[in-house]
């Protein structure tokens, strides 16, 4: 009988909290041995594409100490469910939500490390 090793897919970023008119919410990880990011997202508020609102997929070189690369940005519709899948090229991802002109009183986010 063969044994069969289950690996467990880290969060990045798992959250139900409300956000408030121009805030922000982010989870980063290490991505050893991971070569995908997988999210779903919604919110009840809409938000632009930019550096400070919508969501944006980061990704570091360096372990997390820079955020060179922007590897995805996404403009957030109200009360429509998005989801995503990034290839990660960086040793490190951050993905990171700004709310811009509208708070958000009901926000769901998961995000998961994949392997290949």
């Amino acid at each position: 009988m063969s044994k069969i090793y289950v690996q467990s897919a880290p969060a990045v970023l798992e959250s139900t909290a409300s956000l408030a008119l121009s805030a922000s919410i982010s989870g980063s990880a290490v991505c050893n041995g991971y070569a995908k990011l997988v999210g779903v997202f919604w919110s009840n508020a809409s938000a632009a594409v930019g550096a400070a609102s919508g969501l944006n997929i980061l990704q570091s070189a360096n372990l997390g100490q820079n955020w060179d690369l922007t590897s995805a940005s996404y403009a957030v519709t109200a009360s429509a469910a998005s989801a995503i899948s990034v290839d990660i090229v960086g040793n490190a991802v951050k993905v990171q939500f700004w709310n811009g002109v509208t708070a958000a009183s009901l926000f769901r986010t998961v995000w998961y490390l994949r392997p290949i």
